[in-house]
């Protein structure tokens, strides 16, 4: 568990947000290999770790190509989630 806090309150480099993406991308990637579908990208579904690297939550949509009734649980703490996992 790490603490996190949104991506639309935390100013980044371009060569950071290279490297963010590059993050969920590779998230995403993975999901896909594993038939899971993430069903909620948007920027308000990315969170920034306090080294500056990227992680995607949003899961509430997620489930497999044929499924997408599955969803991982969130603590929400504030403005800041803990990612359980």
């Amino acid at each position: 568990t790490e603490e996190v806090v949104p991506l639309l309150g935390v100013q980044e480099h371009p060569e950071a947000c290279m490297w963010g993406l590059y993050q969920v991308i590779s998230g995403l990637s993975f999901m896909h290999e594993t038939n899971l579908v993430h069903g909620n990208v948007h920027p308000v579904s990315v969170w920034v770790t306090e080294t500056g690297d990227w992680r995607l939550g949003g899961f509430e949509f997620t489930g497999s190509n044929t499924d997408t009734t599955g969803a991982v649980q969130m603590r929400r703490s504030s403005s800041k989630i803990y990612v359980e996992g």
